[in-house]
């Protein structure tokens, strides 16, 4: 039997956000994309304060560039207050109130002072807020570390005092027994995160090697980073122990493939990595094993549509997509089944895509390419670049409005958009052009030329796009990342700083080869690996400095 539903309709087609008033924004359901709309509403038109402090109340998430937005235009001195402190500039930190003082100081700007004004500063603090500030107390010493280790606020002025004070000041051998007791600690995963990551921290790094999985039992993360502590630092028995605890522990299917691949490389058992080839699930590990052990590779699965449309729905609208996620959410799989029939079209098959999976609850990834007709003119290369961006930014819904704003399928920021806008010479350019496939192809291309100008393989573009040439560019210039050598290039895979890239990019690479492969360009990922330890990108970036 057919699933029935009502039909989802359009709330508001946006074509100009000119059109939109505060009336008919107050009507938005609250939501990211409402979230996205009072932004643009309080930077692009003139509210009046009651209007701001209105549309305060109704926003889901108070990001820094909302709340930021709203303080211009709130006539209201408590908020004003408290915003422009909270986002003070360090160096004004000593001409404001112990009040502002009280939002804006963290272990990272405390760290940065004298002893004597550390002093100063947790006397007044902690008079007028009492115990609200304890973790000031062991840094009122020149060395401050056995004092913190001894008290209860170790891992969290670790975690949030900055690389430099860590490595001059904390980076001293830590007791067994203590690591022990702090395993057990919601910031140990971040804690072994920065030690395992910044690589500069070696003491502790020895330190952890005194921990084993017998002993204690540490998130998966967690575990998978001691795993490559113990590698790094040459003791492969333990490194193994930990990976397979982290394997044993994993929530996710990738995870676990992960953790055994790494098994792999370090005891080159085979059957291990067999494990790996025999996953369900598509990653960057099970298409290596795959690969390696000569197995048949992923049957990649895509769909196609006759009908043109959905009659009454709008792709470019994000309220539209906004209901649509909400009318399907924890429906049984057999409704997901159904629900995604309708949503068969070619202007939806993205929604299909997003549905159908949901129901397969993931184990048949479909590798599609929707609005085909805007990549023509486009190489093969480039195509496959854009798509598996496209699926891992997007899963192509035209409408989708992130946290941080990023619009459409390609997830464009707002500036980066408004500047290519402006360099091709498009007049009257509006964000809600974003939500169009069309322009949103267009500005990808457009991007890409850039980025790979620059960068020479499918991961370090994806950093790039991810986090930003900036960012990329100072991962190359490190000098300890994509050099070659042991466990490589999978080791610097494993520790980009950013963890957001880290993943990301690993998720692009395996989407990459899966739309060569569509595309009729198979390609091995293990060539592209070993591509990855001819970094060209670095002499490029050192040569331009």
């Amino acid at each position: 039997m057919v699933f029935k539903y009502a039909i989802l309709t359009t709330l508001l087609v946006i074509s100009s956000f000119g059109g939109i008033d505060f009336k008919s924004l107050q009507d938005y359901p609250r939501s990211l994309a409402k979230d996205f709309y009072i932004y643009r509403f309080l930077t692009e038109q003139n509210p009046s304060p009651n209007q701001a402090w209105e549309l305060l109340t109704q926003a889901q998430r108070l990001n820094p560039t909302l709340l930021k937005a709203l303080n211009k235009h709130i006539n209201e001195p408590g908020f004003n207050h408290a915003i422009g402190c909270l986002y003070l500039d360090s160096s004004k930190f000593w001409e404001v109130d112990s009040t502002c003082k009280a939002i804006r100081i963290s272990p990272s700007l405390f760290v940065t002072f004298g002893i004597k004004e550390r002093k100063e500063l947790f006397k007044n603090l902690n008079s007028s807020y009492p115990n609200a500030y304890d973790w000031m107390e062991a840094l009122l010493e020149d060395e401050p570390f056995q004092t913190l280790l001894e008290s209860k606020h170790f891992l969290h002025v670790y975690t949030q005092s900055g690389q430099n004070f860590r490595h001059e000041k904390l980076n001293h051998q830590i007791p067994n027994q203590k690591l022990q007791a702090l395993s057990s600690n919601s910031l140990f995963e971040l804690f072994v995160t920065k030690v395992v990551y910044e690589r500069i921290h070696k003491n502790i790094a020895k330190s952890l090697l005194t921990l084993h999985p017998k002993e204690t039992a540490p998130s998966s993360r967690a575990a998978f980073l001691l795993g490559l502590n113990a590698l790094m630092h040459g003791n492969l028995e333990l490194a193994s122990a930990w990976l397979e605890q982290s394997a044993k522990n994993s929530y996710y299917q990738s995870n676990k493939d992960r953790a055994l691949f790494w098994k792999y490389l370090v005891s080159k058992d085979i059957n291990t990595l067999g494990l790996v080839g025999q996953s369900w699930d598509y990653n960057m590990y099970s298409v290596a094993a795959r690969e390696k052990l000569g197995l048949e590779p992923f049957e990649l699965s895509s769909v196609e549509a006759t009908i043109k449309n959905r009659p009454h729905y709008s792709i470019a609208d994000p309220f539209t997509w906004r209901e649509t996620l909400e009318f399907i959410n924890g429906r049984s799989p057999e409704a997901l089944e159904a629900i995604a029939q309708d949503f068969l079209t070619q202007e939806t098959l993205p929604h299909y895509t997003f549905i159908k999976e949901r129901a397969t609850r993931y184990k048949e990834p479909l590798f599609i390419i929707p609005y085909s007709e805007y990549l023509e003119d486009l190489s093969d290369e480039r195509k496959a670049l854009i798509l598996a961006i496209a699926r891992q930014e997007s899963r192509f819904i035209p409408a989708s409005v992130s946290t941080s704003y990023a619009l459409g399928i390609m997830q464009f920021m707002p500036f980066l958009a408004k500047d290519i806008a402006k360099r091709e010479g498009i007049e009257e350019f509006d964000l809600s052009q974003m939500f169009q496939p069309k322009i949103a192809y267009r500005f990808a291309d457009i991007h890409l030329d850039y980025l790979t100008s620059w960068l020479y393989h499918p991961v370090l573009v994806a950093y790039a796009y991810n986090g930003g040439i900036g960012f990329t560019k100072r991962l190359l210039m490190r000098g300890d990342l994509f050099r070659g050598g042991d466990y490589e290039p999978f080791l610097s895979m494993e520790l980009v700083p950013y963890a957001e890239s880290c993943e990301y990019a690993k998720k692009v690479l395996a989407n990459y080869v899966a739309y060569k492969q569509i595309l009729g360009q198979s390609v091995s990922i293990w060539d592209l690996f070993e591509k990855l330890n001819q970094p060209d990108g670095v002499d490029r970036f050192r040569s331009s400095n």
